[in-house]
């Protein structure tokens, strides 16, 4: 969990549209936040909100694993860096990495 870095998107069907997490949802009404923790071998993920929320049809966590990090979650310096791609950009990390749709 720790030598990785997490992306968290949304699908709203509607618009075919991926919202990237931390941020609003569709129609910038509701404010959404992850969380995580780590137990029984395993990461679990918490999406809350904050307003009335929509109907997403679909989650996404992109996990890239990092060769180390530092205090804070920043990669480290000399560490091999992510890619100069949008992370807020399902469609270009989902393209970039040749990820199932």
């Amino acid at each position: 969990m720790d030598r990785s870095a997490w992306f968290v998107y949304l699908y709203y069907q509607p618009l075919d549209r991926w919202y990237f997490l931390p941020g609003t949802g569709v129609g910038g009404a509701t404010q959404y936040r992850v969380s995580m923790t780590y137990s029984a071998n395993k990461v679990n993920f918490y999406i809350d909100k904050n307003g009335a929320g929509e109907s997403y049809a679909q989650a996404k966590i992109v996990r890239i694993v990092t060769s180390s990090q530092q205090a804070g979650g920043r990669a480290a310096t000399g560490a091999h860096p992510l890619p100069d791609i949008d992370f807020a950009d399902y469609e270009a990390v989902r393209k970039y990495y040749q990820l199932p749709r």
